[in-house]
């Protein structure tokens, strides 16, 4: 992970966050919002030291739709991933530039809900702009993948969140959000409203 999600982590450490009250949060989401999506983005660690079967079975009451462990290769953990396929929850992988062939086509055969293609080398956070040679990136994931596929890493505004929609079937604007959150964070209204406008920025441009 990059900066802005790294100082995030130490925010949510020092306010005590945890894995049960996120998981309490999305209950309440859902009391409100039965349908909107929600997938969750983890490190292993967490779900380990919950409990596999305690996890899944906590996500499936909560109304998780999907999750994505950012350091779970594909073929390990098939104990959990398991787990989540008989509550009814998609495991999410990734895909990256130096994916290899073989490797693109298991995991594609694995994948169900979307997957997530990373954009570039290296951590989480701000880019103006995608590498060199990232439409045929993309095209190439394709030819294996016929599930909708999300592009993710770096993108940081309305312009290269068009781009990427000349390719791709979403966006994820995670460390975007998260830098938003950062600048307000005594200013709770002035946060919402600048998460809003952001996000109202991008689905335009989609469109």
């Amino acid at each position: 992970d990059g900066v802005p999600n790294q100082r995030a982590a130490e925010r949510a450490l020092k306010k005590s966050t945890n894995l049960m009250k996120i998981l309490q949060c999305i209950n309440e989401f859902r009391k409100k919002d039965p349908a909107t999506p929600v997938v969750l983005f983890s490190y292993l660690n967490p779900v380990y030291s919950f409990g596999y079967e305690s996890f899944a079975r906590r996500c499936r009451k909560s109304g998780v739709d999907g999750c994505l462990f950012v350091d779970m290769p594909y073929d390990e953990e098939l104990f959990l991933q398991r787990k989540l396929r008989g509550k009814g929850v998609h495991t999410i992988f990734l895909v990256a530039p130096t994916t290899e062939k073989k490797r693109l086509s298991d995991i594609a055969g694995k994948t169900k809900g979307f997957l997530y293609a990373v954009s570039s080398l290296g951590v989480t956070g701000l880019r103006k702009n995608f590498e060199k040679g990232f439409s045929s990136y993309i095209r190439n994931i394709r030819k294996y993948c016929h599930h909708p596929l999300c592009v993710g890493f770096g993108i940081s505004s309305p312009d290269m969140a068009k781009k990427a929609s000349r390719y791709a079937d979403g966006v994820i604007v995670g460390s975007a959000v998260v830098s938003r959150i950062e600048k307000n964070l005594s200013r709770k209204k002035d946060m919402k409203n600048d998460i809003m406008r952001f996000v109202r920025s991008i689905r335009k441009a989609l469109s």
